[in-house]
């Protein structure tokens, strides 16, 4: 009778966060088929902390804006020209620029015009450039493809990944980061493995496994990013039910990840003593003339009335 009783109980908590996730993912706000064209931005109350950090929280905003093209943001790049550029799950690309009042200019558009080849190709999920501005590579989720685009954001190559790995139709790249000397890493939504790519992945590199182990239970993957010391760094997230239903968010540090080996990063911030809680899904590194980084975050809003999309600018200065 009692393992009946457990069994009741485990299975009414699972009804329970099902129905918190449906609620926050499709109990959403109206969107408009209009590209987005005005925007507001609010600066928002920087916690403070309960411990020491590697990193300093220096800004915090949340941007608000309606119609097509903004929302949902999953990835989030550092451009030439001071600009950064976040991708979104209905394959829209959100380009502004930083100033000392916040982010501005902000410009929208599709990634691949609604004319384009393939309209299998638009819920993006992660994005990487190359050091040197002229590409970045794109990954969508239900298709499992790597896409490659120029500098002046023309589609080049495109490879399906579909054939080579075995990941569930809507758990597949949720992080991916090209490093400094060309080879790339790419993680899945779920699983203990993350995959290696010798050079760009778009011209066939062959796909070479390592496994994780991350420092804390109950996290996936949904960003990463190289700083300029080589270490990689991942933003994890999970969603937890106590006290209240919420994200969970922290970032982890390590090695660049070897093939065949097992990959144990550290936790490097825990963005939940240094953010207000949301979804964050987007992290980029700029490093600056000092030697310090600034680490970008940007939230997804899941289109959802309860949710929010910040931007936040933090600093890690390494010691000596």
């Amino acid at each position: 009778m009692l393992s009946v009783v457990r069994n009741n109980r485990r299975a009414a908590i699972a009804v329970i966060v099902a129905a918190v996730m449906l609620a926050l993912s499709w109990w959403r706000s109206p969107v408009s088929h209009r590209p987005s064209t005005a925007f507001t931005v609010s600066a928002v109350a920087i916690p403070v902390p309960e411990a020491a950090s590697p990193v300093t929280v220096t800004d915090i905003w949340d941007i608000d804006g309606s119609g097509a093209g903004f929302g949902g943001f999953s990835a989030l790049i550092a451009m030439p020209g001071g600009q950064l550029r976040s991708f979104s799950d209905r394959g829209w690309r959100f380009t502004f620029v930083l100033s000392e009042q916040g982010p501005q200019d902000f410009a929208t558009a599709q990634v691949i015009p609604a004319d384009g080849y393939s309209s299998r190709l638009f819920d993006i999920e992660s994005a990487t450039p190359s050091p040197d501005g002229e590409a970045y590579w794109l990954s969508y989720e239900a298709t499992h493809a790597v896409h490659r685009f120029g500098a002046d954001d023309v589609p080049q190559e495109v490879r399906d990944l579909s054939d080579d790995m075995d990941w569930p139709d809507n758990s597949g790249i949720e992080a991916m980061v090209r490093f400094a000397d060309g080879r790339f890493l790419v993680f899945p939504e779920v699983g203990p493995l993350g995959h290696v790519f010798a050079s760009d992945p778009t011209e066939g590199s062959a796909i070479r496994p390592f496994r994780v182990d991350w420092p804390e239970e109950g996290y996936s993957p949904t960003d990463a990013a190289q700083l300029p010391d080589g270490r990689v760094l991942v933003l994890l997230r999970r969603f937890s039910m106590t006290p209240l239903p919420t994200f969970e968010s922290l970032i982890v540090i390590g090695e660049v990840p070897q093939p065949g080996q097992v990959w144990e990063p550290e936790v490097f911030a825990q963005l939940d003593e240094l953010l207000p809680p949301e979804n964050y899904e987007g992290l980029a590194v700029r490093p600056l003339a000092d030697g310090s980084s600034e680490l970008w975050l940007i939230s997804d809003d899941n289109f959802s009335a309860f949710q929010r999309t910040l931007l936040a600018r933090l600093i890690y200065a390494p010691e000596g």
